[in-house]
């Protein structure tokens, strides 16, 4: 008892001992509409805002101080629609942005290393999000609740995806990860039930508890070889999604023993879960077809390195009337394509896993145009 005892009055003393270094630290200042605290190197963090502007520019420097940060809850609450922050800024802080429910838009500059735990959380209507390749974390809930975000670019670099981190996205259709990426966290991206297709990078190695639960609209991922560590229910209530693994891998192993949905990437069951085979293939150029009953082709798949592909009318003189499901599956250069008006059905998910996938032009004209539509 006497141990502990003196334990807790040590730590008691150092605490008090470090107040007049925290207060100075943290001793306030003002310019303009905002409140600000300087940082050992001289440069300042915000703490506050006061203004009403509903399109904001946080200026570069306050008082001659250059802005480095932004402090915890700085602009928590705000009504801001837009907002640029400057150059030079290299973290924005726990609770930062947290509720800002009218903001649209938020300029990330070039040389942010960090955002912190809730960052964004709740901000309703923010649509899109375009994070600076020098950003190597992304706190827990950071864009927890954006229930507008349909986009996000994350940037080469990012190690890791935080706990939380993409929760309730509920309008997030497809996001692609960089290849510098090695673990994403629990319950990042819990709920994204818009989310179709996500892209894993080799380089990744572990994925947390319930990381995709509920996303029901996932219809397939490709695990790859390099996991070692994928948590509980990853994948539970993804009642559409089968995973793709290699032979022997741990992802496999972990399928397996989670009786989940599988095939192998060396399998014939990967050729009829990616491109619909129902007949003998027959081949035209970068084109897999099957033959229908009326003469005219189902394309079962797509080989080619087109970024722009215009999918021609014909194949082999016989008129393309469908596509099949997962027909362009995995088309990672594929940015623009233009089906042809012979076209009468597309199949599920045919462009699925094209992560650089832009636009698809189709005639309105065209008896598939509603589907695209």
């Amino acid at each position: 008892m006497k141990n502990l005892l003196k334990t807790v009055l040590f730590l008691l003393l150092c605490a008090l001992l470090s107040l007049p270094a925290l207060a100075e630290e943290e001793k306030e200042l003002t310019c303009g509409d905002y409140t600000y605290a300087l940082l050992e190197d001289g440069a300042a963090r915000i703490t506050d805002y006061d203004g009403k502007d509903a399109e904001l520019t946080v200026p570069a420097e306050l008082d001659g101080h250059a802005v480095r940060e932004i402090g915890e809850e700085a602009f928590h609450f705000c009504d801001m629609t837009s907002v640029t922050l400057p150059e030079g800024l290299t973290s924005i802080g726990d609770d930062a942005f947290n509720w800002c429910d009218s903001l649209t838009n938020i300029m990330l500059p070039d040389g942010l290393t960090s955002i912190g735990n809730y960052a964004f959380y709740g901000c309703f209507s923010l649509t899109a999000v375009t994070l600076p390749d020098s950003l190597t974390s992304i706190g827990i809930s950071a864009f927890a609740n954006c229930s507008s975000l349909t986009t996000i670019t994350l940037p080469d670099g990012l190690t890791s995806i935080g706990y939380l981190a993409f929760a309730n996205c509920s309008s997030l259709t497809s996001i692609t990860l960089p290849d510098s990426l090695t673990s994403i966290g629990d319950y990042a991206f819990d709920d994204c039930e818009a989310l179709t297709s996500i892209l894993l990078p080799d380089s990744l190695t572990s994925i947390g508890d319930e990381a995709f639960v509920d996303c029901g609209s996932l219809t397939s991922i490709l695990l790859p070889d390099s996991l070692t560590s994928i948590g509980d229910e990853a994948f539970v209530g993804c009642d559409n999604l089968t995973l793709i693994v290699s032979r022997d891998s741990y992802a496999c192993q972990y399928a397996i023993e989670n009786g989940l949905s599988y095939v192998y990437t060396d399998d014939n069951a990967l050729s009829a879960l990616t491109k619909g085979v129902e007949k003998e293939e027959l081949t035209c150029g970068d084109y897999t077809y099957v033959l229908l009953e009326d003469g005219g082709a189902r394309i079962t798949g797509y080989d080619g390195m087109d970024a722009k592909l215009t999918v021609p009318a014909e194949l082999d003189g016989h008129p393309v009337r469908e596509i099949g499901k997962y027909a362009f599956f995995f088309c990672k250069s594929l940015t623009t394509v233009t089906l042809p008006d012979s076209l009468t059905s597309i199949g599920a998910n045919p462009f699925s896993s094209c992560s650089k996938l832009e636009k698809i032009g189709v005639s309105p004209d065209s008896p598939v145009f509603a589907q695209i539509d």
